[in-house]
């Protein structure tokens, strides 16, 4: 089965997103290497962090030409979602299934629109019969440690007190410019993921200029 991941985000993180995370990663490493938890395998890394919006299981070649299709047709109501430009502030930090520690968005107005861009993009592909994994909440949110299921089966966890003491850290801003649709499984061995359809969420802006 080919798995893919739909993502909204920037081309890359920000340099002050990059630069907060490196921070807040090297704190906790360290905090975690004297308390004797090794955190290295669940670093994730700086340039391949991303603002997902729907998570996706696509079979086939064919079917992954349908939803490049239903982006193209929705491309245009998801730009005007975002007319006015959207940028996440983000501060905090949220953990979930003592797995995957975040940064997570603070700007509630913010992450009302990143929601409705999520809700239109899951909405129409499920509408195409797309297989759209179940998503119990949204958070906005850049992820920056996280264990794999190997780990996770073999008990490891984040421990509060590595984190919790920096819950309130504030990190910066990032835009976010284009809609991807990215590859988690079919991909090069020097990325965490593919691209496979991107465009550009600044078009409409462009156009009424």
């Amino acid at each position: 089965m080919m798995q893919t991941e739909a993502e909204g985000e920037a081309e890359r993180p920000s340099g002050e997103i990059v630069d907060a995370m490196r921070k807040l990663q090297e704190t906790i490493y360290t905090n975690a290497f004297y308390q004797k938890h090794d955190l290295r395998k669940a670093m994730v890394d700086l340039y391949s962090t991303h603002l997902l919006v729907a998570n996706l299981c696509i079979r086939t070649d064919e079917e992954m030409e349908k939803v490049k299709h239903i982006l193209d047709l929705y491309h245009d109501k998801i730009s005007r979602l975002v007319q006015d430009g959207l940028v996440l502030t983000f501060q905090g930090l949220g953990l979930l299934n003592e797995t995957e520690l975040y940064m997570q968005v603070f700007n509630d107005d913010a992450l009302r629109t990143l929601k409705d861009v999520s809700t239109t993009i899951r909405s129409a592909l499920l509408a195409s019969g797309v297989h759209v994994l179940p998503q119990k909440s949204f958070v906005g949110q850049i992820t920056v440690f996280k264990y794999n299921e190997d780990q996770v089966a073999r008990g490891l966890k984040i421990q509060d007190d590595l984190w919790m003491p920096l819950m309130y850290s504030q990190f910066g801003q990032q835009p976010v410019r284009c809609l991807q649709l990215c590859n988690i499984n079919d991909k090069p061995r020097w990325s965490y993921y593919r691209v496979e359809w991107q465009r550009s969420l600044e078009a409409r802006q462009d156009k009424r200029a």
